[in-house]
């Protein structure tokens, strides 16, 4: 899979794929516990999984949390963050690490703001940005991160998720590891060929639940 020139979307075909800026209007309130701790997300109309947590995110929430134990000032990226939930968490179990919120849609970005400060989550950056434009090129250019995770707009199109996979390569450590979570009804299968005829990756795979999770990281 080489790379190809940085690209703009063509298509935002998803409701939640969107720059909706429209106010953060809380309609519903999930509660979440993990390693006893309990966490509380704001959420509303508009926003992914506003009802309950998304079972792909929490499957991928917790392969990381058996397989990985973040260094103090590890810099991780929860990209398409939605309302928060896999940063807060993590936020939580790691106190120290330093964790970057990416999302293009405004109205889950104010839900995210809010989250976080709601569960006191420190060492925070939130980006509301189109993730592969020039602008957020520029804004995370002289960024580098340890981990990444990432639920991607698989409805949103196969060339979407492509370009945002790549943009994020380019923002990973040497050492770093990426995580992505796909449900398996819905082209994991596909991506997982994709992932294994990559020479220049190394990648490991979780089944659970329906999904599967890939963890891929550099060859040396």
């Amino acid at each position: 899979m080489t790379k190809p020139e940085r690209r703009k979307y063509e298509k935002r075909p998803s409701q939640y794929f969107i720059d909706d800026q429209s106010p953060a209007v809380t309609t519903d309130i999930v509660k979440y516990a993990f390693r006893g701790i309990t966490f509380t997300f704001e959420t509303g109309s508009g926003i992914f999984s506003k009802e309950r947590i998304d079972t792909g995110s929490e499957i991928m929430l917790q392969e990381f949390c058996k397989h990985e134990q973040p260094e103090p000032g590890s810099c991780i990226m929860d990209l398409g963050c939605g309302y928060g939930f896999i940063g807060i968490v993590l936020g939580a179990v790691f106190p120290d690490i330093n964790i970057t919120f990416i999302e293009i849609n405004g109205k889950a970005m104010k839900f995210a703001s809010r989250n976080v400060q709601n569960n006191g989550i420190r060492n925070v950056t939130m980006l509301n940005i189109d993730f592969t434009s020039d602008a957020g090129h520029n804004l995370l250019a002289s960024k580098s991160f340890d981990y990444i995770l990432f639920n991607p707009p698989v409805r949103a199109g196969k060339n979407i998720m492509e370009n945002m996979i790549r943009a994020a390569f380019d923002l990973q450590k040497p050492d770093g590891v990426f995580y992505i979570v796909i449900k398996t009804s819905l082209g994991a299968k596909s991506w997982q060929s994709s992932f294994e005829s990559n020479d220049t990756i190394e990648t490991q795979l979780y089944r659970k639940g329906g999904y599967r999770v890939f963890k891929i990281s550099r060859k040396c």
